[in-house]
């Protein structure tokens, strides 16, 4: 088994000369040899050695009494360990997750609180075989039925090559002592289910091999993954537009790196979970049809609008409707910004060329600033002729979420558009001959 690990280091290239290297040590069999090996190897490889031991809190007296236990094993044998713990139960009931994610998400918090350079981990060849056959019962993608790798970051997972029963045998031929934990006898979870029942039935009734049949598909669809994620990166960066994805570009891809591909921006978004394949599907759907499309996934929105596919977390809702008469000098407040105006002289219209200019002798009386409205229509600057507010907007690539902006009407004329940019109508706008204009500001708030 000495030789097994030795092996797996260096031809996965996991340890360099000078490492400092943390063992998360639990106290079981597992961890207690892996600890003792690496303890053989740290002069031959040239690394440094600490151990790290978690308190879930989980066993009352059983976990206080595992740390004592790695405390003493480290003492004797002349390592450094750090020692942590944490409510494991509460935070899992106060985030919503199953008490063994959250034992996770503590424990690897805990470990890389430490900063050292490599964090090694004792998952051996049957925890890959239980990860493999979890995910597959989940109907995980390609993604999860690659299982562990020997690295992964800072992650290192030198046992990975051998079985629990060389640990075991390892163990009573070093006559090194360990911790029992009860709970892993206990068929309350599903991985324990896996290692108690179903791959013991699996190996003794159909392939008495099956623990290496998944680990060798695994290291198998690694590479797969690997050729995929290349790929998957490439376009990632072809496809990416200043607020989201162009759809026309994603379109193009094979599903296989269309879905890397929207990971890769829900990644960026810092997204890492919760999003599944039905919610690639579902956005495979929209982009594929007309424009100003939209979804509601979890933690994030996204939506098509003309080429893009945007992604937004600001959870905003769409501006409601408003409706108010128009007075000069009074100041209107939205959402993201105000308006105000006032009268100045006809000739000093160029003075003011980010603003709304209107000849104000051209102006109906029953003016009101609102939202748009069913049958609403605008004369556009420079064309002969009205068209209806909805093909304007369109014309002007204003995306959906973005057409409920203020707008000054008479009726159903819109008169000017007050947007990212602002747009008036012909029939008002300022030239040579006017003596006075109306000059809409623009502040933000």
């Amino acid at each position: 088994m000495l030789n097994t690990v030795r092996a797996t280091i260096i031809n996965n290239k996991l340890l360099d000369a000078g490492d400092v290297v943390l063992i998360g040590l639990s106290g079981g069999a597992d961890s207690v040899a892996l600890l003792h090996i690496l303890n053989r190897l740290k002069a031959e490889l040239n690394f440094s050695l600490l151990a790290a031991h978690f308190n879930h809190m989980l066993r009352g007296r059983e976990a206080d009494s595992d740390e004592q236990f790695c405390i003493d094993l480290c003492k004797s044998w002349g390592i450094e360990i750090h020692t942590g713990r944490a409510n494991v139960a509460e935070f899992a009931k106060k985030e919503g997750l199953t008490i063994e994610t959250a034992a996770r998400i503590l424990r690897y918090e805990f470990l890389n609180s430490l900063a050292h350079t490599k964090i090694a981990v004792a998952h051996h060849k049957n925890d890959q075989a239980e990860t493999v056959l979890a995910h597959l019962i989940r109907g995980s993608g390609l993604k999860g039925l690659c299982g562990m790798r020997y690295m992964n970051n800072n992650i290192i997972r030198p046992l990975l090559d051998v079985t629990r029963c060389e640990i075991e045998s390892y163990v009573r031929e070093n006559k090194l002592d360990f911790c029992t934990d009860a709970t892993n006898f206990l068929e309350d979870t599903t991985r324990n289910k896996l290692r108690i029942s179903v791959i013991p039935y699996i190996e003794r009734e159909i392939n008495p091999k099956f623990i290496d049949s998944l680990s060798i598909l695994a290291d198998n669809l690694q590479s797969d993954e690997d050729f995929l994620q290349r790929l998957a990166e490439d376009a990632y960066k072809k496809c990416r537009t200043e607020r989201g994805l162009n759809r026309i570009k994603l379109q193009r891809l094979a599903d296989p790196v269309f879905i890397r591909v929207l990971r890769l921006a829900f990644a960026d978004e810092g997204i890492y979970a919760d999003i599944e394949y039905k919610h690639y599907k579902a956005i495979k759907e929209i982009i594929t049809k007309n424009t100003n499309l939209s979804l509601d996934l979890p933690s994030i929105r996204v939506y098509t609008a003309y080429d893009e596919l945007i992604f937004d977390r600001s959870g905003e809702k769409l501006p409601m409707e408003f409706d108010y008469e128009f007075l000069i000098g009074k100041e209107y407040k939205f959402d993201a910004f105000a308006l105000y105006s006032k009268i100045v002289e006809g000739n000093e219209y160029k003075n003011f060329p980010d603003s709304v200019c209107l000849d104000i002798d051209k102006l109906p009386s029953d003016l009101r600033i609102r939202t748009r409205r069913a049958g609403d229509y605008i004369h556009p600057l420079g064309v002969n002729g009205k068209k209806s507010l909805k093909e304007f907007l369109i014309d002007k690539k204003i995306e959906r979420a973005k057409r409920d902006m203020p707008l000054l009407c008479s009726d159903n004329e819109v008169l000017a558009v007050f947007s990212d940019k602002n747009y008036i109508s012909e029939k008002l706008k300022a030239t040579q001959s006017t003596r006075r204009m109306l000059v809409f500001f623009r502040r933000n708030v």
